[in-house]
């Protein structure tokens, strides 16, 4: 404990980056009132809590998906503006990540 203290406080950890910029707060309010529901549905298992668990289920997969899907969308954009931009540098470096 005290060794990863020092060394927390010597070497200094750099914070990760978020790879998925599309992850907001929309998305993680769907996943909470999702996983709320299923916790409501495990304790309470009546077909009116399952139908709406897997509403809220729905509900979450298809905001998240879209969010990604758009953010992939404009990715791609952005990688064909900087080609036909001919900036090789900014396309070969959009197209490693």
């Amino acid at each position: 404990m005290a060794i990863t203290e020092a060394a927390k406080e010597v070497i200094q950890t750099q914070s990760k980056k978020q790879r998925s910029e599309w992850w907001d707060e929309d998305c993680q309010l769907a996943i909470r009132r999702k996983n709320e529901a299923r916790r409501k549905w495990l304790q309470n298992r009546t077909r009116a809590s399952n139908e709406w668990y897997h509403k809220k289920r729905n509900e979450a997969n298809r905001m998240c998906a879209t969010k990604k899907k758009e953010w992939i969308n404009n990715l791609i954009r952005q990688i064909e503006e900087n080609h036909k931009r001919n900036e090789p540098r900014k396309f070969f470096n959009e197209i490693k990540t």
